[in-house]
């Protein structure tokens, strides 16, 4: 899109090969963890965070500082003469950044399948061997770990060390005033000195800590946000979409507005524009699901059964902790502001309400949790001490404030994620294997199974059409649950081969 259709420039030098530079390093970045300390200065109508990102990858009329190097860091001094453009130097790390795809993990799923088929295929009737096939999929690539062959801390550091180059040139006034005056146009003029003073004076707020803090690509963090999603937004909504194709021919507007943005938004632990992808998805997977429990459900043997009854307690806990999920997620957004409204209102209106007996009593209820912790810490200790030996109480006790001080330093997103996520998530996976197990080894081929006994009203098997179904009603449930699971599937399909 950033070049016409039959002229490319795909030389090192040219501006394509700088913009894809710049892109791709975003992409690089955007799997790790932003600092909280970077995060916290966002608010309604300023977001300096990802402006300092803008800043470090799409600019090229940016002077930095002259820097260095030390064994560990870089020792920043005096500003150059020339200028310098922070792509070159993402260039440079471009082949230490890429995280390659394992195209085994492709070709996993066909190999298991057929050797599965073929061990099937002597008695494709015995309903405890089929199964295990839809499932075996699911646990092949829900089993592997992605490995990167590079090591992720070294290249975080890399990253930090250009991060915080940009930061402390931003800081400079020169450097500022310098930068601003590269653009033409007085309107953006005026908008990018607002915009860079405004970053330079959070720069300072940030402090020295690490811009980026671990490595949580890929599944491995909860709650993780990366930069690229807030970025690729506001670039698509702002320039690239109303330019269209070849929206890179004016090349110094181009990164004029990549590096503006728009003043609202901004990185975000709970970003509003990806609801619709995640409902949307919730919407697939629930709508298939539900249309299979239609004709679970409703039709002969009418109820649910141990296989069936066993699924749907998955899919009920994996969908409440689905909704606790988002809401602690929505909860511990950055950008408080709408919050504090939120608080202000509650406070006068409960205040009409009766707001302090509740309090009181909260405060009751959690002093009294507080005691009785206490309690059993206290008698739990007492009766470590009698029973072990001094050396291993000793030890007990300093394993115990280690973890203290371990649990003390996590935020309530990780304290959440540890005592409460976690457990449930394992529970439940240890059910959804159980469930599998059972089905897979003929566990489920019993009365009580087979007759549908969580119904409500009582199971039943009959003996005489236990394979063919008479009732009037069994046509309507099967047209519903059929239809709409297949509409639901269909036009997800639909929209993947559109998209792609």
């Amino acid at each position: 899109m950033a070049t016409p259709y039959d002229s490319v420039d795909t030389t090192r030098d040219s501006n394509f090969a700088s913009i894809r530079d710049s892109l791709y390093l975003l992409v690089s970045l955007n799997q790790y963890s932003i600092s909280r300390n970077a995060m916290d200065t966002n608010s309604n109508d300023s977001k300096p965070a990802e402006g300092l990102l803008r800043v470090a990858l799409f600019s090229k009329d940016l002077r930095l500082l002259k820097r260095t190097e030390a064994v560990h860091e870089l020792q920043h001094q005096q500003p150059v003469v020339q200028s310098s453009g922070v792509d070159a130097h993402g260039r440079a790390q471009q082949v230490h950044i890429t995280t390659p795809a394992n195209a085994g993990t492709n070709l996993e799923p066909p190999n298991e399948l057929n050797s599965m088929r073929q061990e099937l295929a002597q008695d494709l009737r015995e309903s405890r061997r089929k199964g295990v096939v839809p499932w075996l999929p699911i646990v092949v690539l829900c089993s592997i770990v992605d490995r990167n062959p590079a090591s992720a801390d070294d290249i975080r550091k890399k990253l930090n060390r250009l991060i915080d180059h940009v930061r402390k040139s931003l800081m400079d006034d020169q450097i500022r005033a310098a930068f601003v005056n590269t653009i033409d146009d007085v309107a953006e003029r005026t908008e990018m000195q607002w915009r860079i003073d405004d970053i330079g004076l959070h720069c300072k707020a940030m402090g020295d800590t690490p811009f980026f803090e671990s490595f949580s690509g890929q599944g491995r963090v909860k709650w993780h946000y990366g930069a690229a999603h807030a970025i690729l937004c506001d670039v698509e909504e702002i320039y690239v979409g109303p330019e269209g194709r070849n929206w890179l021919h004016d090349e110094c507007r181009a990164r004029t507005y990549l590096v503006l943005g728009k003043p609202s938004g901004g990185l975000e632990w709970f970003d509003y524009r990806e609801l619709l992808q995640v409902m949307v998805s919730f919407i697939c997977v629930g709508g298939t699901t539900f249309g299979a429990w239609i004709l679970s459900y409703f039709t002969p043997t009418v109820g649910l059964g141990c296989r069936s009854g066993g699924y749907t307690v998955f899919i009920a806990i994996a969908t409440i902790l689905l909704v606790m999920e988002m809401g602690i997620w929505w909860w511990m957004d950055a950008k408080k502001d709408h919050l504090h409204h939120l608080q202000r209102r509650a406070t006068l209106v409960n205040s009409h309400f009766g707001s302090t007996r509740f309090q009181v009593a909260w405060a009751n209820i959690s002093n009294g949790l507080r005691r009785l912790a206490g309690l059993c810490n206290a008698i739990l200790g007492t009766v470590l001490t009698t029973v072990l030996p001094r050396a291993a109480t000793t030890a007990l006790k300093r394993r115990q404030r280690r973890i203290g001080d371990w649990f003390a330093s996590l935020r309530t997103q990780q304290r959440w994620d540890y005592c409460f996520f976690r457990p449930v998530e394992i529970g439940n996976t240890i059910w959804l294997l159980y469930r599998i197990m059972a089905q897979t080894f003929g566990s489920d081929e019993t009365c009580a199974c087979m007759s549908s006994l969580w119904g409500g009203g009582g199971g039943y098997v009959d003996m005489q059409f236990w394979n063919v179904a008479t009732s009037d009603d069994i046509r309507r449930y099967w047209i519903a649950g059929t239809t709409l699971g297949v509409t639901v599937m269909s036009v997800a399909m639909i929209y993947i081969v559109t998209e792609w």
